[in-house]
């Protein structure tokens, strides 16, 4: 368990870096907007197919559900835990798949 914590507490300390590179005027947050560029750029990026706008919609929903076009550290955070987690399942799942043909 105290591994799990610090690897959190690592994870948690590079995203807030990346968080704060963003918030440049050190407001608290980033708009929705920025958010929404970030994320379609680091797909690109990655290779991956464009979002359509439905997609991204729901994304945005997750990140800001209030819909004040700010997005908190907390929901990037969120955010990138939920991508590392799906991240991590999709290994795990092609690595069965390899083995087990």
């Amino acid at each position: 368990m105290e591994k799990n914590l610090d690897t959190n507490d690592a994870m948690k300390a590079h995203a807030q870096a990346e968080f704060d590179k963003i918030d440049k005027e050190k407001k608290g947050y980033i708009s929705t907007s920025d958010f929404a560029d970030i994320i379609l750029s680091t797909r690109l990026t990655a290779g991956l197919p464009p979002l359509n706008n439905m997609e991204l919609g729901k994304i945005m929903k997750s990140v800001d559900p209030q819909g004040t076009n700010k997005v908190t550290f907390e929901m990037w955070f969120k955010f990138l835990r939920m991508g590392k987690r799906a991240a991590d399942t999709a290994k795990k799942q092609l690595k069965e798949k390899q083995n087990n043909p």
